[in-house]
């Protein structure tokens, strides 16, 4: 079978997942951050069986809460000793089973979320860029800009320009 059709249902259940512990994050009033939260839990125990089961990767239970711990958590530090806590595994064997999972390390799954995060901010809230770092677990405003200029290609400033709502013609500055 065609591998990219047999990773469809895992890119897609992380794409989820992603922008819902990204709407948790940036959501400003508890009660809505409660049932963006069980909506994603919804999503992941529906899916995590039929998405997740990768042989040699974490059991859906630790894929679970270890999403839900970053997802709370992502304004912190979080270590690879930290998580694997949390998963009940030795870091070494957390790191290689994670990758099995994730198809990336579990400090690229932090960063893509601190980064997917720093975006729903930058659109959704009038914020500077160095409060939206701190709030993010970005170090400064520095360490965001060269992350995210890494992966999104753009400056953060460039691209909240490009996205904001009040660009009408959509150019890229």
């Amino acid at each position: 079978m065609d591998p990219q059709i047999v990773s469809f249902p895992s890119k897609l259940f992380n794409e989820m997942t992603a922008a819902l512990d990204g709407a948790i994050a940036a959501a400003v009033d508890a009660d809505v951050r409660d049932r963006i939260d069980t909506a994603r839990r919804l999503v992941v125990s529906a899916s995590v069986t039929a998405t997740e089961t990768t042989t040699g990767g974490l059991a859906p239970w630790q894929i679970i809460k270890i999403k839900t711990y970053i997802a709370r958590n992502i304004e912190r530090s979080l270590s690879n000793d930290e998580l694997a806590a949390l998963a009940r595994l030795s870091t070494s064997y957390f790191c290689k089973t994670f990758r099995t999972s994730f198809n990336e390390t579990p400090q690229q799954y932090v960063l893509s979320r601190r980064i997917e995060n720093a975006c729903l901010l930058m659109l959704e809230t009038p914020d500077t860029l160095a409060d939206i770092a701190y709030a993010c677990g970005f170090t400064d405003q520095a360490h965001l800009s060269r992350q995210f200029r890494r992966t999104m290609g753009t400056s953060p400033h460039a691209w909240r320009r490009h996205f904001s709502k009040d660009n009408t013609l959509g150019v890229l500055a």
